[in-house]
């Protein structure tokens, strides 16, 4: 028996579809032939070896973040498959074949399974982060694309820094904050004057500010409505009320809310980090924060090290006006509802 058919029978062994006849005469063969008995000590170790299983983590970050690059990495190549065989010139002739038969869906295995990697490099940013560190793999992800149908270059995918991100909230015409306030550390926004029933009010935390007035910040009493977090009212000095919404943002489908580590006795100021985390010193969110990948809208999200987004995550300064976060020059920590 020659040695490529040795191997070949020995190969499909490992799927279980090897004729049990030949692959004895195989066996026989590598007998007497020590290249063929180290390749068989190879795929004896390679059936040993248990069944890759991607973790939860990994699978959720690639639902999240690969849907539009595995899109487009199929589109590409069934578009350059219909290239070739458009261009491809007839020929009366046999083609040469370089590889048995039998070597052709192995190929295309081999060639599944790289397609799958690079999606995975690509939609978390691994890519050659392992080598060349973090910058290297958020470069990767620079890729935004949302907008159009082919993958263009955004800017490099880091956080820019706090002036990098006042300067662009200000071309942007975002010169202070949206109007907030904060009730039990969480950040809400007017909704507009409200009428409601005494009946359906929770007392809440009061809340310290003067709204739009301009003067000292004064003390109103806060209420949820039927105890629904995500809704607010303040009662104003002439007995009104003025309703509140807290500021949201997606990720995986799930809600998020926008959580302040300082109060906000007016109209106007950005709300910061909570106080239990160390305020990053570089655009990548170290030494607080590592990026884990995009939310629903697209937009880089990070968490501490060795944190799950599901738990909570924080946004880089300075992003768009029409981001929940509205171009905050700080960083902004997002909980789960």
């Amino acid at each position: 028996m020659e040695c490529l058919k040795a191997q070949q029978l020995l190969s499909e062994s490992i799927e279980g579809i090897a004729d049990e006849v030949e692959l004895e005469e195989a066996h026989a063969h590598c007998a007497g032939c020590a290249e063929c008995a180290q390749f068989l000590r190879m795929t004896e170790r390679l059936a040993k070896l248990p069944a890759p299983k991607a973790s939860t983590e990994l699978i959720d970050r690639l639902v999240c973040l690969g849907s539009k690059e595995a899109i487009l990495l199929r589109e590409g190549a069934a578009s350059a498959t219909e290239h070739v065989e458009t261009e491809k010139a007839p020929s009366a002739e046999k083609p040469t074949r370089f590889l048995p038969n039998w070597w052709a869906p192995r190929l295309t295995a081999f060639a599944a399974v790289a397609a799958m990697l690079l999606v995975a490099l690509v939609a978390t940013g691994i890519s050659l982060g392992g080598l060349l560190g973090q910058q290297a793999a958020t470069d990767t992800l620079s890729r935004d694309g949302a907008d159009s149908e082919t993958v263009k270059d955004s800017p490099v995918a880091t956080a820019p820094s706090t002036a990098e991100s006042t300067q662009g909230a200000a071309e942007f015409g975002q010169v202070t904050a949206p109007p907030y306030i904060v009730i039990d550390g969480l950040v809400y926004a007017p909704t507009g004057p409200r009428t409601v029933e005494a009946a359906s009010l929770i007392t809440a935390t009061p809340v310290l500010t003067s709204l739009d007035t301009g003067a000292n910040p004064t003390t109103l009493q806060s209420y949820r409505i039927d105890n629904v977090p995500l809704v607010a009212v303040l009662q104003l000095a002439d007995g009104t009320y003025l309703g509140f919404s807290v500021v949201t943002r997606s990720f995986g489908g799930a809600t998020f809310v926008l959580e302040s580590g300082s109060l906000l006795t007016a109209y106007g100021q950005w709300p910061t980090l909570p106080a239990r985390f160390q305020i990053p010193t570089s655009p990548d969110g170290s030494p607080t924060f590592s990026f884990f990948g995009k939310d629903d809208a697209r937009v880089l999200i990070y968490v501490p090290a060795g944190g799950q987004a599901a738990k909570g995550f924080a946004v880089a300064p300075g992003t768009a006006p029409n981001d929940p976060a509205v171009g905050n020059p700080n960083w902004t920590w997002w909980r789960p509802e």
